[in-house]
């Protein structure tokens, strides 16, 4: 007797999440850049109408192996939620993450995978904003939010961490547009320009600055 339609097997998760590990394996290696649904079949051992039907296409494919890397990269997140005694060392300790990633080829790989992919197909790169990027400014924005003399308003505190994750992930930007690593010299003087502006910056105004009103009712520069 024939299944009916839409009825999945027993082990359907199972089999989908071992198609999974293995595309995310693929993804991950050295050159891999837009695969197409042949290459991703190959990798995964198994035929493309077999992908169509875990995954029912491409995008499904890809937005399965990106919300995959989210899992992964939990214990990072964990990293940046991490609060410390004082803003001083917050911002050090956020400056050292920065750096150990600069030489982590599964980060670069993540987001020079997701940021070609998203910048071709806008499904894509929404995912990757939801389940890699916001989740990661969410966690720098805890950070802040709890260390000692850091920002008191979450709000606030997720504009700065949206500058602090900007400023840091330009290097996968880089490495996922024109596979271009920054000369040593320049990222440790980049890292130490960022350390010293964010750390007076949140010393300083650790809610914002404070604006004045001109005489005309625009808002001037910070007093």
């Amino acid at each position: 007797m024939a299944r009916p339609v839409g009825v999945r097997n027993p082990d359907f998760e199972k089999k989908k999440s071992d198609l999974i590990d293995k595309l995310t394996s693929f993804v991950l290696s050295d050159g891999v850049a837009l695969p197409s649904m042949r290459q991703l079949a190959i990798a995964a051992d198994t035929s493309q109408p077999t992908l169509n039907h875990y995954f029912s296409d491409r995008d499904g494919v890809i937005i399965a192996v990106i919300e995959r890397l989210r899992i992964m990269s939990e214990p990072l997140r964990r990293q940046l939620r991490y609060a410390e005694r004082t803003v001083e060392e917050s911002i050090a300790g956020f400056i050292k993450i920065v750096k150990d990633l600069s030489g982590n080829d599964t980060y670069l790989r993540s987001h020079s995978f997701s940021i070609r992919e998203g910048m071709v197909n806008p499904a894509v790169l929404k995912a990757y904003i939801e389940q890699l990027v916001d989740p990661a400014i969410d966690a720098i924005a805890e950070r802040i939010v709890k260390t000692p003399g850091g920002s008191k308003n979450f709000a606030t505190a997720r504009v700065a961490a949206r500058a602090l994750y900007d400023a840091a992930n330009s290097i996968a930007m880089r490495t996922a547009l024109a596979g271009m690593r920054p000369d040593a010299d320049e990222f440790e003087r980049q890292l130490a320009l960022m350390e010293n502006w964010f750390l007076h910056g949140f010393l300083d105004y650790p809610d914002g600055p404070v604006l004045s009103t001109a005489s005309d009712g625009r808002e001037a520069r910070p007093r």
